[in-house]
């Protein structure tokens, strides 16, 4: 095997380790603070929806657990579409924050804001599922790491050495894998634009 193919393919190696940890730790997380989220709405609603329970003929359990499933799909769905439950929220004025601290400071005044109070909630309910579907988005974004795509990639890694212009590149999906890899970029010169070899990139072909 060449050099420089032995290099890309350490290189995309390392590069999907990252990914994978990186993974691995967001999915972690977004289940952890699943748990601890919805776990306290099943708790929640199995302690004060008694009253619903007896109407709909379920037991508290059925109940609560019915809530978690609902809001978990919402949840879910809304974080698949990339809602953002802050923003179009406004930020508190002077006298919103000020009521606020004082409020939280005495036991004689209660304030809060609904819209800055329920935006929250939405945020830290959707949370944990956005945390677990973007663990899923950079799992399947990992570099691909074909023997065809390598040899095309080292291929195009020399031709860079001396930049090749854009209309010229023999492969675009490798020319997109060195690109991730940071080992070429592009250069405009006003009347055509190349790809050359990043600093990584001379690296990568001298220690080949």
């Amino acid at each position: 095997m060449p050099p420089t193919t032995t290099r890309i393919r350490k290189l995309i190696s390392q590069r999907n380790n990252e990914i994978m940890l990186h993974a691995v730790i967001e999915l972690a997380l977004g289940v952890l603070f699943c748990v601890l989220v919805y776990g306290f709405v099943f708790v929640w609603m199995w302690g004060l929806g008694g009253f619903f329970a007896t109407q709909l003929s379920l037991t508290r359990t059925q109940f609560a657990l019915s809530v978690v499933g609902l809001f978990m799909a919402v949840c879910f769905f809304s974080a698949w579409r990339r809602v953002d439950p802050l923003q179009s929220v406004a930020p508190m004025t002077d006298t919103q924050l000020m009521l606020t601290y004082i409020s939280l400071a005495s036991p004689n005044l209660l304030y809060f804001s609904p819209r800055h109070a329920s935006a929250g909630v939405a945020a830290i309910l959707i949370g944990g599922p956005k945390n677990i579907l973007s663990a899923i988005g950079n799992w399947r974004h990992r570099l691909p790491g074909s023997s065809s795509l390598v040899a095309e990639a080292a291929d195009l890694l020399i031709l860079a050495q001396h930049g090749v212009a854009i209309n010229m590149i023999p492969s675009p999906r490798a020319a997109v894998l060195l690109r991730r890899l940071a080992l070429i970029k592009p250069v405009d010169h006003g009347h055509d634009i190349e790809m050359v070899l990043t600093e990584n990139g001379r690296e990568t072909l001298a220690i080949s």
